[in-house]
């Protein structure tokens, strides 16, 4: 509800509010091809070393990367100030992830001077 939001940010006499989304989830599916190494092996003055070798077979690897979105907007102006967007690689339970991605963008907003250095995450 956009009037409650407005309220919580009257009410908390916030200078800006930081919105965060998740886009979409992307399954990737990665074909990594069977590679074959020389390895050292015994032999007269290295003649026999080349037929020694490593089989690695073929691996298919499955993982997922979630998009997300970040907005920055002014609570007054309800102008957009800063927007980012990430990709994060295998996440887990996207509940449990948020504070380390809150710092990661807390930090962003600092170095841009978007936020104070004394502003506290909530």
């Amino acid at each position: 509800d956009e009037q409650a939001l407005l309220d919580g940010v009257r009410e908390a006499n916030a200078d800006a509010v930081l919105m965060t989304r998740v886009v979409r989830m992307d399954n990737k599916t990665e074909y990594i091809p069977p590679q074959v190494r020389p390895m050292p092996g015994p032999g007269f003055y290295g003649y026999y070393n080349a037929g020694w070798a490593y089989y690695e077979p073929a691996r298919v690897s499955n993982y997922t990367i979630a998009v997300v979105e970040t907005n920055l907007w002014d609570a007054k102006t309800r102008e957009l100030v800063w927007s980012g967007t990430t990709e994060t690689f295998q996440p887990g339970e996207l509940r449990k992830e948020v504070e380390g991605y809150s710092d990661l963008m807390i930090e962003a907003l600092r170095k841009r001077n978007l936020l104070a250095t004394g502003t506290a995450a909530p």
